[in-house]
């Protein structure tokens, strides 16, 4: 009995990541949907519209994974109004902003990060690791819709310490030899 309970146990905290599509760290946006407030995003399954300035990739499945420092934007797009609840690992980072409510900027990314007064926004560092991002609509205005979230991977503190220590040991030999 003692194992079944703990192999039920590990399935059920591992099914949250078994679907997971990993999402890249290079800065492009992917477009998810979301129904009523309580209700988890899921991927678009065809049924996102495409937004501009830029596309946003449609193709990947919640939670959402990548490994690594990264800075994570999620934003609202097409009606304005709506809110996130923003999970990592299960654990709550933070809400997006309250947003306004008086966007026009329909399917514009561009537009909407210029406009984080009507349309609600979350920009949150996330340290090394593991990440499986999981968000949940707080508020929805119309019922559901969609929105997008991009990541942005950014050089550990270790990184940069080394970057600067090569930099500096090429100067060194290089004032040595004039």
């Amino acid at each position: 009995m003692k194992v079944f309970l703990t192999l039920a146990a590990f399935v059920t905290l591992s099914a949250n990541t078994m679907f997971a599509d990993v999402l890249f760290t290079d800065g492009t946006w992917e477009e998810f949907l979301f129904g009523g407030v309580g209700s988890f995003a899921t991927g678009c399954g065809g049924g996102c519209e495409p937004t501009t300035d830029p596309v946003a990739d449609a193709s990947l499945n919640a939670p959402w994974t990548f490994t690594g420092p990264a800075m994570l934007q999620v934003l609202d797009l097409f009606t304005s109004g709506d809110q996130f609840a923003i999970f990592d690992n299960n654990v709550l980072l933070s809400n997006t902003s309250t947003p306004g409510g008086n966007g026009a900027c329909v399917n514009d990314i561009g537009c909407a990060l210029a406009d984080t007064a009507d349309y609600s926004y979350l920009d949150y560092a996330l340290g090394a690791g593991d990440h499986s991002i999981t968000i949940q609509t707080v508020a929805a205005v119309s019922g559901g819709g969609a929105a997008v979230l991009s990541a942005t991977a950014t050089p550990e503190p270790g990184t940069l310490a080394l970057l600067a220590g090569g930099l500096g040991l090429l100067g060194f030999r290089r004032w040595r030899k004039a």
